[in-house]
């Protein structure tokens, strides 16, 4: 089932927050903005997964290290 994630990265934590397709309610996890932190992050990904991240100064340390896992990604710049 597709799901769609949107990536909110801050200095040292990241917070996730997922929607499943044909669910109302989501849910939101937190890891540490570190290599180790967005390798398991990116484990948990699948094929039809669409991920959403906020670029801002919280994700130089991600797009340093940009993982090549499954998926879709768009980046979006706050306004």
């Amino acid at each position: 089932m597709r799901r769609y994630i949107g990536l909110d990265v801050h200095r040292d934590y990241c917070y996730a927050h997922l929607l499943e397709a044909g669910q109302g309610e989501g849910r939101r996890l937190r890891f540490p903005n570190t290599a180790e932190g967005w390798a398991d992050f990116v484990a948990q990904l699948g094929p039809e997964d669409a991920v959403a991240l906020e670029v801002s100064s919280g994700a130089f340390r991600f797009t340093i290290s940009w993982p090549t896992g499954p998926g879709k990604w768009w980046w979006w710049t706050p306004g």
